[in-house]
């Protein structure tokens, strides 16, 4: 058994706004020549979609793993609960339920560290040693390693 650290994101936080704008996007950003050549008129419609240049993955990728590691050090993620569980699929399933709030349950593998009144949800953190991996739709990013990890339940 590990100790995961779990860090919720506060989606409201003033001073990070626009970094928590970015991660919680669920689009590549726009290249700037985008806008710039769309600012005119809709006949400049067909010359964008001929230039429009994609964001990579794993571009996108790195770049939300970069904002996690600069939000880590801030205010914009509160540290809630230390669990010792197996693995990281264990944290997702013991820090979410159907059946009522988690940190209502009893449970002797978990150490409050501040009251969190919801789920562990995309875009919180949790951290075990210096691994670093962010809650997301698709699963969980590695974000040291800056990849959507794998792992078998």
């Amino acid at each position: 058994m590990q100790v995961f650290n779990i860090h919720h994101l506060d989606h409201y936080n003033a001073q990070f706004a626009e970094q928590i704008k970015v991660l919680i996007s669920t689009r590549p950003i726009l290249d700037e020549s985008i806008i710039s050549l769309y600012t005119g008129t809709r006949a400049h419609e067909l010359e964008v979609r001929d230039t429009h240049r994609e964001v990579s993955q794993d571009d996108f990728i790195k770049n939300k793993c970069a904002i996690v590691r600069k939000l880590l050090e801030t205010n914009a993620y509160q540290y809630v609960a230390d669990l010792k569980v197996r693995n990281i699929i264990d944290v997702w399933k013991m820090t979410n339920s159907i059946n009522g709030y988690w940190f209502m349950q009893k449970n002797k593998n978990l150490t409050f560290k501040n009251l969190s009144e919801r789920d562990t949800r995309s875009y919180d953190v949790v951290t075990c040693g210096d691994d670093i991996y962010l809650i997301n739709g698709v699963g969980f990013i590695d974000v040291n390693n800056e990849c959507i990890f794998k792992c078998k339940a």
